[in-house]
């Protein structure tokens, strides 16, 4: 079931029979989208990412408006209209996620200035830390500027996000900086001491099911898997869900043996299956982890029902077997190669961090893992190897299986498995369009593509070791 954006600008609804069919991957969500991050938290004030080095993201808080938030960051309200393609400037939804453009008054440098008389480049350090931000005040350190210094690399070279070193700091303007400025340098909730972080995560990944890539540089995968935990965005999913650290790796480790280079792929990936999935996050207790669940369902006078999330219909059966078969023929059978009448529907419907719908797409998928030589474990038989893949006799393995549904979440988005697309019509060659991206797993883009760029903005910055994730190719 997939989880929806934290940015709500568009009201939840379920998914239509005619968006479904159009759909290689599901898209609607049984019952209400569920928030994996909670209530939106933001001040008036506080940008909560830097979207680029002269930009900030701002969520609005209610009672906001673009007069007052250009006034807070000293920016004109026809920029932020202009930087956003705002078609309405009086039309603004709690949770949106604005882009603020934001410039230096005497021009922007990429580097430390020597100190001057001018008004100071931060705000007042706030009184408490920004939530998620660290684990206590005595957890963070501080750091002072030198000439030369960009706030990149002090956020590289010290561990932490760039983003969160902007928000602690309250820096409006990423590419100034002043030789003897004083920075806090956050701690990272939820995720190891930084001197152990290497140590938890190797041993997390020697004792789970996902594999090692030999060409994979598993000490980095696993920095930025803690800073991906450490994230408040993923607070809940990092808290509740015993799969997401493995999961992540798993997805991380597949895209970097994939040669794929493209920090925002990755990224979008990334919030593909945050989105989809939640990392295996179950909401419910109708179906297992990265399953397709059912709406609930009401027993009256011995019969079991359901408003069927797809058509709307109502779904009907005597006993539990005969209503998931019903409910599910419903809702695919006669479409995406399901044949009507049958359990394919039922054992075709969304599985995986993508959640792949139908008999034909796990054909599809069958046939290019074998081609790629692609090799995994279960039930003590190495699938590709001992014996074929076979994803329409196991479908199972889509989501009990970590390396392969993250497999089919990289080849899918990179070759045009899905719908046709791929990942690099809209991110790559100097292009990065997250949301027009959404195309590539499914036709929800006007509903679902702005919470997923959003994510993949998050994503995108905490990937900041991407660069090094390949190890070094030997020449011996």
């Amino acid at each position: 079931m997939p989880f929806s954006s934290r940015r709500p600008s568009r009201r939840s609804e379920a998914a239509s029979a005619s968006a479904s069919s159009s759909s290689s991957v599901h898209s609607g969500p049984s019952e209400n989208n569920i928030s994996a991050m909670g209530p939106v938290e933001a001040s008036s004030d506080t940008p909560l990412l830097a979207a680029a080095a002269n930009q900030v993201e701002h969520a609005v808080s209610r009672g906001q408006n673009l007069t007052r938030i250009a006034r807070s960051y000293g920016v004109t309200v026809e920029a932020i209209v202009e930087a956003n393609g705002l078609r309405d400037a009086n039309s603004l939804a709690i949770g949106q996620m604005l882009i603020i453009p934001i410039t230096g008054a005497a021009g922007d440098t990429d580097w430390a200035e020597e100190e001057s008389s001018s008004a100071p480049l931060t705000s007042p350090r706030p009184k408490a830390r920004p939530e998620g931000l660290g684990e206590s005040a005595d957890a963070s350190a501080s750091y002072t500027v030198r000439r030369g210094d960009r706030l990149a690399d002090i956020a590289r070279d010290q561990g932490v996000d760039l983003q969160d070193l902007i928000e602690v700091n309250r820096i409006r303007n990423a590419n100034r900086l002043s030789v003897g400025q004083v920075l806090t340098i956050p701690g990272r909730a939820n995720a190891p001491a930084a001197s152990q972080a290497d140590v938890v995560s190797a041993e997390a990944l020697a004792s789970g099911p996902t594999s090692s890539p030999d060409n994979v540089d598993q000490a980095v995968v696993a920095r930025m898997v803690d800073r991906i935990l450490g994230h408040r965005m993923l607070r809940r999913i990092a808290n509740e869900n015993p799969r997401a650290r493995s999961l992540i790796t798993a997805i991380l480790n597949q895209a970097a043996a994939s040669g794929e280079r493209n920090v925002a792929r990755v990224a979008y990936m990334l919030a593909t299956a945050h989105h989809e999935t939640g990392f295996g996050m179950e909401n419910f207790k109708r179906s297992e982890s990265m399953v397709e669940d059912h709406n609930p369902t009401r027993r009256r006078g011995g019969e079991i029902s359901a408003t069927n999330h797809v058509t709307g219909r109502r779904s009907t059966g005597s006993t539990q077997a005969e209503f998931e078969e019903d409910y599910w023929d419903d809702a695919y059978g006669g479409r995406l190669g399901n044949r009507k009448g049958t359990t394919d529907a039922m054992n075709f419907r969304g599985r995986g961090v993508v959640q792949i719908t139908g008999r034909v797409n796990y054909e599809k998928l069958t046939k290019r893992l074998n081609e790629q030589g692609f090799t995994y474990t279960y039930g003590g038989v190495e699938w590709g190897k001992d014996q074929p893949i076979d994803l329409v006799s196991n479908p199972e393995h889509v989501n009990q299986v970590e390396d392969l549904a993250a497999k089919i979440l990289v080849v899918g988005s990179s070759e045009g498995l899905f719908t046709g697309r791929e990942l690099s019509d809209y991110i790559g060659g100097g292009r990065k369009d997250y949301y027009n991206a959404r195309s590539v797993i499914n036709g929800d883009k006007k509903k679902n593509g702005e919470g997923i760029a959003w994510q993949a903005r998050h994503y995108e910055a905490m990937l900041s070791e991407w660069d090094r994730v390949n190890k070094p190719v030997s020449n011996s």
